[in-house]
């Protein structure tokens, strides 16, 4: 609607016309500036017609483009819709792939895992295993002791202590039994 043929003519019409005065009283102008007026007044029209006749152009060249590439159709467009379609089926593959990788890569890293766990569970028996042979030890070696060179009160305490591991170890056989 802004570019259409007649809009321009009208525009055109109507800046050719339109010569600014003064509003002040009117002076007599010499036939030399009368001639310069006219001329900057054609000179002005002139280049809005050639820039509108211009921007009619591009959009008359732009349309017709469209239409064109509109109408024409590529010919290869079966060949291109087949690649994009291998395309895609090659990188659902990969993806498939790289995820299987993945999961046998977590199912390795699980069964490490695993091993790891037994191997600490191994870990915990035997420290466990040592600190009750160390204690059995303390206790047997406290059985053996004999209280010669001690004071009445170290003797009274080995004693008591003595006593205290033989009721243990009567307690622990009878259980087992």
């Amino acid at each position: 609607e802004a570019l259409c043929p007649h809009h321009c003519y009208d525009f055109l019409k109507g800046s050719a016309r339109f010569i600014p005065r003064p509003r002040k009283g009117a002076r007599l102008q010499n036939e030399f500036e009368v001639y310069e007026q006219g001329a900057e007044v054609t000179l002005r029209s002139l280049t809005q017609s050639l820039m509108m006749m211009f921007l009619l152009f591009l959009l008359i060249s732009f349309s017709l483009l469209l239409v064109i590439g509109l109408l024409l159709r590529p010919a290869s467009a079966g060949k291109k819709k087949a690649k994009q379609l291998h395309l895609e089926g090659q990188t659902d593959k990969d993806i498939m792939h790289s995820q299987r990788e993945l999961a046998a890569a977590t199912t390795g890293q699980v069964k490490l895992l695993k091993e790891q766990l037994q191997i600490a569970k191994r870990k915990v028996d035997l420290t466990g295993n040592q600190q009750l042979s160390l204690k059995e030890q303390a206790e047997m070696s406290m059985i053996c002791a004999t209280t010669e060179g001690l004071s009445e009160f170290g003797k009274e305490f080995l004693l008591r202590k003595q006593k205290q591991v033989l009721e243990q170890m009567r307690k622990q056989t009878l259980m087992e039994e």
